[in-house]
C-alpha cells in the first residue's frame, strides 16, 4: 500500500510543479554566465531543490521556449480571468458537447439546429440578450 502512495504523491507532483518564470531565469543565467548546456544546467537546478527535465531546458535554450503557464497566463486580460454567467454557459456546452484536438483546436457538434453557440454570443456582445 505504501508503494502505491508514493506513486501517487510522485504522480501528483509531477502535474502541479511546473516551471515557473523564476525557474527559467534562473536557468538562462547559469547558460549566459557559464555557458553550460542543459544536461549541467538540470542537474545543478536539481542539486538546489529545482527539479526541471531537461528537455525542458533545451526547448528554452535552443527553441527560444518559455513555461507555457507562465506564458498563458500573462496573455489572458485581467478582464477576461473572470468567470461570469456567459462564459460559464459556453464552457459548460464546450465541455458537454465538444472537444479540444491536437494543435489545441476546439471544435463543437451538436444536433440542434437551432443551437449556436457563436449567435448567442455576438447576441450577447450587441446586447440583444440579457
Amino acid at each position: 500500500m505504501q508503494n502505491v502512495s508514493l506513486w501517487l504523491q510522485k504522480k501528483a507532483w509531477k502535474m502541479y510543479n511546473k516551471p515557473t518564470l523564476e525557474d527559467y531565469n534562473a536557468a538562462m543565467d547559469l547558460r549566459k554566465n557559464f555557458g553550460w548546456g542543459s544536461t549541467k544546467i538540470s542537474s545543478f537546478l536539481l542539486k538546489k531543490g529545482i527539479n526541471i527535465k531537461r528537455g525542458a531546458v533545451e526547448g528554452w535554450i535552443y527553441k527560444n521556449n518559455k513555461p507555457f503557464f507562465e506564458v498563458l497566463i500573462k496573455k489572458i486580460p485581467e478582464s477576461s480571468r473572470l468567470l461570469s454567467n456567459e462564459k460559464a454557459y459556453v464552457l459548460g456546452v464546450l465541455s458537454g458537447d465538444g472537444c479540444v484536438s491536437t494543435g489545441n483546436r476546439i471544435s463543437l457538434e451538436v444536433c440542434d439546429k437551432d443551437f449556436n453557440v457563436y449567435d448567442f454570443i455576438k447576441q450577447k456582445e450587441r446586447g440583444i440578450l440579457d
